[in-house]
């Protein structure tokens, strides 16, 4: 795990302690991972009642890409 992960895997135990004690179970199976989407892929989300306001464009790698807000 990087430290940005760990910090954000401690913070999330923070906001959903289990009583009585935060196990380290707890800490090190949470992890958050992000769906990226291509614009042909937002595209055919459209249909199905999605709109780009439901997205956030992102740079990757110097590449346009989209995460669902």
């Amino acid at each position: 795990m990087s430290t940005q992960q760990v910090t954000d895997a401690i913070n999330n135990v923070i906001d959903t302690y289990r009583f009585p004690v935060p196990l380290v179970a707890d800490i090190v199976s949470w992890d958050k991972r992000i769906k990226i989407y291509t614009h042909q892929e937002i595209c055919e989300m459209i249909p199905k009642g999605y709109t780009f306001d439901n997205f956030e464009k992102i740079t990757v790698n110097g590449q346009v890409r989209w995460i669902m807000k």
